[in-house]
């Protein structure tokens, strides 16, 4: 008799919160201001634009507050929110236990990792045997980008 579960659920901040102090917020102003004004004594005044607008997301992206999201693994993919993650869209998985992510490699070009936060009491051997039934299991080296995202408060 098969005792593994229909699907594995779960519901965890989409992110983990760091609180980003006045002096941050003033540290990205300074850079995207002396940036813009580099780019405008270079003639560059599109670069200008985007680096202000992108300094303002920046920003305001910053100060939000994670949504608590549903996750949910089962017989037709992995769910995030209101997200589908079919096993044909995918090729592989990796659990980092020490980070507390799931980390699918999906056949999508311009993001081709997803990072699923797994819940401090989250069952890593349930969550890697349903997966293995599905998917290829394979190390994936935390990108360079997601470094950078860490190191500067994300």
């Amino acid at each position: 008799m098969d005792r593994r579960p229909s699907s594995i659920e779960w519901q965890t901040e989409e992110y983990e919160y760091k609180h980003k102090s006045p002096d941050w917020f003033w540290a990205l102003g300074i850079i995207a201001v002396a940036s813009a004004v580099a780019a405008v004594l270079f003639g560059n005044f599109l670069f200008a634009i985007v680096i202000i607008l992108g300094s303002v997301t920046l920003s305001l992206h910053a100060g939000r507050r994670p949504e608590i999201i549903n996750y949910r693994i089962d017989k037709k993919g992995v769910r995030s929110g209101n997200t589908l993650y079919p096993y044909a869209t995918l090729n592989s998985f990796c659990i980092d236990e020490d980070d507390r992510f799931l980390i699918l490699e999906s056949d999508r070009l311009l993001v081709p990792h997803v990072f699923l936060p797994l819940p401090r009491d989250a069952d890593m051997d349930e969550i890697h045997e349903y997966l293995l039934q599905n998917l290829a299991e394979k190390e994936h080296g935390v990108p360079i980008t997601q470094k950078v995202m860490d190191l500067i408060g994300f």
